[in-house]
């Protein structure tokens, strides 16, 4: 998902509740953004130290979706879709 669409996201969902796990006085979407900005560096910090990884290598990852433009119900369908196929798959592994 793209930043400001994230941010947005946060926003909005903080505007309704405080029960986020986020920083304290976020007051404005441009305060949101510049949160998720550092905990995103933080992120990309702790997983190159702990597990050598670069966070934004799609190598590492079995599957990525781009939430941005999608509504819940098409988030969950696409993974559902994934997930059943990759069952599937490792049942028809299996059985070999």
């Amino acid at each position: 998902m793209d930043e400001k669409t994230g941010a947005d996201r946060v926003y909005q969902d903080l505007k309704k509740s405080c029960n986020r796990n986020e920083d304290k006085n976020l007051k404005t979407k441009a305060d949101v953004l510049k949160s998720m900005d550092n905990r995103l560096k933080s992120d990309c910090l702790r997983y190159k130290k702990y597990f050598n990884i670069n966070v934004f290598d799609k190598k590492q990852y079995d599957f990525a979706l781009d939430t941005t433009s999608l509504t819940k119900e098409e988030v969950f369908d696409r993974v559902y879709a994934y997930i059943k196929k990759e069952i599937k798959m490792r049942r028809k592994i299996d059985k070999k």
